[in-house]
């Protein structure tokens, strides 16, 4: 919506840009890991794409998840 030359965004459109801005606060590996992750990947599929465990998938994700709620206050 525009409202005398300034651009107000609500509702779905402004969560859209907050979210985006947050994934991109992400350190490069986190915010590749996490986005994996929200297509739909496997951690399984992640870890061979990423040449890593599981076990270092789910830290990350972890990490990734921790960092975001703290920078926007995101839910899962």
């Amino acid at each position: 919506m525009e409202v005398s030359g300034v651009v107000r965004l609500e509702g779905e459109e402004w969560e859209a840009l907050h979210v985006r801005w947050v994934v991109e606060q992400l350190p490069e590996v986190e915010r590749r890991v996490l986005l994996r992750y929200a297509e739909g990947w496997r951690c399984k599929e992640i870890a061979a794409a990423e040449g890593r465990s599981v076990a270092w998938v789910r830290q990350v994700l972890r990490r990734a998840v921790a960092r975001a709620r703290e920078l926007g206050r995101i839910d899962e």
